[in-house]
């Protein structure tokens, strides 16, 4: 089997606690934060091996710190029966904790009413409920009315709508997706929106 090198990035805020265990000699498994290119070498013209999905894991078998460019590290990955034969990819794409998984799903809802209502997501409770959403409710300060919600996490996108209401899936609503800011506190929401425009919220989850 041909052994392929993982490329994994920068020392910035997002990879900077991956690279630092890398260093210290542990191998944890990490990640694939969403959908992901994998590549047949560290560059952006390097041929495409296929795509990691989101929610994957990956093991990092051994740090290769002569492999630099542009001051990125490099480390050899495996995932699954494909170990090791993957390919390249950045570190920013990788997180320590599945984040796509139920329990992370409240912390995704939360940012996500948090952008679509404009509030502050401290003010924003959210619960698992039993029919396999997330529910949510806040209380305005203007009004002191209680706004509950529901959401459910398909993919990369955010499913939601009023608690007791459809779900905003029509063809003339907002399409709303998510993907991990730099910081692992970090969600961005995107919304995109029948006339073709779109917004986007960073949105800080402790």
């Amino acid at each position: 089997m041909k052994r392929l090198v993982v490329g994994i990035v920068v020392l910035a805020t997002g990879g900077w606690l991956v690279t630092q265990t890398i260093l210290k000699g542990i191998h944890p498994t990490l990640y694939v934060r969403e959908a992901t290119h994998v590549k047949s070498g560290p560059s952006d013209a390097a041929e495409s091996l296929g795509i990691l999905r989101a929610g994957e894991s990956v093991r990092i078998v051994e740090k290769d710190q002569t492999d630099r460019w542009g001051g990125i590290d490099s480390a050899l990955l495996c995932s699954g029966s494909r170990c090791p034969d993957i390919g390249w990819v950045y570190l920013p794409h990788l997180s320590h904790e599945p984040y796509t998984t139920k329990a992370y799903a409240p912390r995704i809802c939360r940012a996500a009413i948090a952008a679509i209502m404009a509030r502050d997501p401290a003010m924003i409770r959210a619960d698992v409920a039993t029919g396999g959403y997330v529910s949510l409710h806040y209380r305005s300060p203007s009004h002191d009315s209680r706004w509950s919600y529901k959401c459910k996490i398909e993919g990369n996108r955010v499913l939601w709508g009023k608690l007791g209401g459809r779900w905003r899936d029509h063809f003339d609503d907002a399409v709303v997706t998510f993907h991990r800011g730099s910081n692992p506190t970090d969600i961005v929401i995107r919304q995109q929106y029948s006339d073709g425009s779109t917004g986007k919220d960073l949105i800080e989850i402790p």
